[in-house]
């Protein structure tokens, strides 16, 4: 506890982004009559505001300081070092944020934002008073990383992580390196070979000495902290031998009886069971895919190498790392069998990864365009975009690389047959920068033919296709035959996305992408402290934009693993043994098996507590703190939400997870995404470190409603958190009703950090439902 006079609190004008909403004015004569230290700035995080902060700090002797600004996320490191600098431990530094969580999304109603703001202020006050100091312990780093995807971009971030001495570990889950790129035939802008280009780096990163390259392996398993990872990777057998193989060599391909489609060229083309699919890729051992192999020994027969190796076992392996990047990248768009398009029901309807293959020399046709029936060389084509993307069926969002995408196959074609007529559907032509504007004028110099269009079908009369469209510019319905129909699909995330996330602990958007920490300031960040993303698994990319993020993802990993030492701040929970009642609940709460007993008395195991919060949450007698976070300073926060002067009716306390739920606030008031005022939240550490009788404490101090808003249960950052509170959550709605609350004053919503603006909906419907049901204990009074 501390005298009021040593709390400083300092607003943040942000420009208009928060004064032009909130009343700061008001806010300081407010504040300032209750005997705070109060200023306010025009920009808080400018140099000129911290020099602010510094001088405040000396010239008042503060201990404690509330900053009212922009999300923690964004500039509370900033802050508290600054504090830090001062004198002030960072425990000590209290971030509220009043302009994702008030002026954004409550814009237009200056009354009620401010005095949201007000209220959020008086929380952070009375949560401060309860600070601890937070210690900071030192870590050594492991000066190595681990690259998961063999992609373009993981390649890159690999090999400029390796030049700078830095040993790499890359994690590939198919047999070979190279991801979409190594499918590809031509690159934009300059049409230049992608085989020739992917094909160097290939080489050079299966032959660097500092980077150790894992194909058919996967993450299953990580532990640990920024600095000192521990990873459990499990690979899969080749069943050859990959020192012992010969490069170049195809005797155990040929000998190898089973034929069957190809995957890796869209099913354009046959394999072996023992199959390599191109001359570029690495490692140049073939692989046996040993549902498909029937044992008859052929390959084996044939290896004068002896690289045949049937006994290989799947085995698990550990690396010790310092950062973790993540270049899994995305996948193409496959579109349904459907009548629209008659994808899969025409054999000369392709997407346009499949057309890529025709062109492609080591493709099925040696780089000649045929029709896929018959062989014939066609006279006309057609390109229609926007095939998944732009879609309320498929995916909203632009994939922003497929109308160059089909610019580059369609200008590649004219440049090899210049008697094919081209037409390309598009919705919107989406080609920016100087490149873009170069490929348009080239397609049209080539007499390329453009038509702004909504199809109808595609049908097929005879042997050629026709399609019906809208002409959008006449308006006319017009009907056109092709021998070839072109799709042009777009990215989506890939199947397992969400596996790999959860075990790192790291949220998704709402369309299943990798949530970058900051899209402008860090986006090659995640929300845990030493692991990265690049590339296009947090959206769809082209291969300049991902080699461009490989290097800032290298260059934030490498910075990290600059020191010897990393400094970081305590997470594990502590026991107060003067309170402590030897129950065991924190031992029963634990899912990371951090609580052992020792001689009669539980012990928090600092390494293996990833400080979510659950045992504080169990504990009876409230004898477990986290360094950052603490019953009393949620209670002491409830207290100055519900005592206040109830500045408007109903009134919603909501618990807050620091993971998803915080983000996906965030990511409402980022978006101007209004929803109701009527919602004061507590960022909790995980859904799980909230005390049920808390709850019902908030409930009798006056709340109208309360929210738990945490992370999916399969996204949960600390695994099992939210998933054990949902459970958690209808005991107390039962509880609610044994004590005569309508249970449907209380709700857990899960929501992702990428879904705002659903998160604002159930925020909206939640109230509304409140209103409906009138001030807490109306329905005593009915009765």
């Amino acid at each position: 506890m501390n005298n009021d006079s040593k709390t400083g609190i300092l607003i943040c004008h942000c420009g208009t982004n928060i004064a032009g909403t909130i009343n700061v004015k008001e806010l300081v004569e407010y504040f300032s009559k209750k005997g705070y230290v109060v200023r306010d700035h025009e920009h808080l995080c400018t140099e000129d505001g911290i020099e602010l902060i510094r001088n405040v700090i000396r010239k008042y002797g503060l201990k404690r300081l509330v900053i009212a600004a922009c999300t923690p996320f964004l500039h509370g490191e900033l802050f508290r070092k600054v504090a830090e600098e001062e004198g002030i431990n960072r425990g000590y530094v209290e971030i509220v944020n009043i302009r994702e969580q008030c002026s954004w999304p409550h814009y237009g109603k200056r009354r009620l934002a401010t005095l949201k703001a007000r209220d959020l202020i008086e929380a952070g006050v009375a949560g401060v008073r309860y600070a601890r100091r937070i210690g900071v312990v030192k870590t050594p780093v492991t000066r190595k990383v681990l690259v998961i995807g063999g992609g373009v971009s993981g390649i890159m971030a690999a090999l400029l992580l390796a030049d700078m001495g830095i040993d790499v570990v890359l994690v590939e889950k198919e047999p070979f390196l190279g991801g979409v790129m190594a499918k590809l035939d031509k690159l934009f802008p300059t049409l230049d070979c992608a085989p020739c280009i992917l094909g160097p780096l290939l080489a050079q990163v299966n032959n660097h000495p500092k980077i150790k390259v894992l194909t058919l392996s996967e993450v299953i398993e990580v532990a640990g902290r920024p600095g000192d990872f521990l990873v459990k990777i499990k690979k899969r057998p080749r069943y050859v031998d990959e020192d012992k193989c010969v490069s170049g060599c195809t005797l155990c391909i040929d000998a190898c009886p089973i034929t069957l489609p190809d995957e890796y060229t869209c099913r354009l083309s046959m394999k072996k069971a023992i199959w390599r699919p191109t001359p570029i890729v690495v490692p140049s051992a073939p692989y046996i895919d040993v549902n498909y192999c029937i044992g008859c020994l052929s390959c084996y027969a044939v290896c004068d190498r002896n690289a045949i190796n049937f006994n290989q076992k799947e085995e698990i392996i550990t690396e010790r790392v310092g950062a973790i990047i993540i270049a899994t990248g995305s996948k193409p768009y496959s579109p349904p069998n459907t009548q629209l398009y008659g994808y899969l029901k025409y054999s000369n309807v392709l997407t346009s990864l499949e057309y890529e293959w025709l062109l492609n020399a080591m493709g099925p046709t040696g780089g000649k365009i045929v029709r896929i029936d018959d062989g014939r060389k066609p006279k006309r084509i057609c390109f229609i975009h926007c095939i998944g993307s732009r879609s309320e069926k498929n995916h909203k969002y632009c994939s922003a690389i497929c109308c160059l995408n089909s610019l580059k196959l369609a200008v590649n074609t004219k440049l090899r047959y210049p008697d094919i007529d081209i037409t390309i559907f598009y919705t919107d032509l989406r080609c920016p920068g100087e490149y873009g504007e170069d490929l348009i004028e080239k397609a049209l110099e080539l007499g390329i033919k453009f038509a702004r269009a909504r199809i109808s079908r595609v049908e097929k009369h005879g042997d050629m296709l026709v399609i019906t469209y809208e002409d959008v510019v006449s308006g006319e319905i017009v009907s056109e035959e092709y021998d070839i129909v072109v799709l042009s699909i777009g990215f989506e995330p890939n199947n397992d996305i969400h596996g790999l996330a959860k075990k790192l602990g790291i949220p998704i958007t709402k369309q299943g992408f990798i949530q970058p920490y900051h899209i402008k300031l860090y986006p090659a960040d995640t929300f845990v402290s030493g692991i990265y993303v690049s590339g296009s698994c947090t959206g769809p990319q082209d291969i300049t934009m991902a080699v461009t993020h490989a290097g800032l993802a290298a260059a934030r990993a490498a910075s990290l693993l600059h020191a010897r030492e990393l400094e970081v701040e305590e997470q594990s929970a502590k026991i107060n043994y003067d309170k402590c009642i030897r129950c065991g609940m924190c031992y029963v709460a634990c899912d990371f098996k951090a609580v052992k007993f020792e001689k009669g008395r539980p012990v928090i195991d600092k390494i293996s507590c990833r400080g979510c919060g659950a045992c504080m949450a169990w504990c009876p007698v409230e004898a477990i703190e986290l360094p950052w976070f603490s019953v009393a300073q949620l209670r002491a926060k409830l207290k100055a939400l519900l005592e206040l002067d109830r500045a408007e009716s109903p009134l919603v306390i909501a618990f807050v997870c620091r993971w998803c739920g915080y983000a996906a606030l965030d990511n409402a008031g980022a978006n101007k995404i209004s929803y109701p005022t009527n919602i004061r939240p507590i960022m909790v550490p995980c859904s799980v470190a909230v005390p049920p009788r808390l709850i019902l404490e908030a409930f009798y101090m006056g709340a109208d409603g309360v929210l738990v808003i945490g992370c999916h249960v399969q996204d949960c950052h600390y695994r099992t958190g939210a998933g054990r509170f949902k459970k958690i959550s209808l005991e107390i709605k039962n509880k609610l009703k044994e004590i005569g609350i309508d249970d449907s004053r209380f709700e857990f919503i899960e929501t992702s950090a990428g879904e705002g603006s659903k998160l604002a909906e159930q925020i909206r419907a939640f109230i509304e439902k409140i209103r409906s049901l009138g001030p807490i204990g109306s329905e005593v009074c009915r009765r």
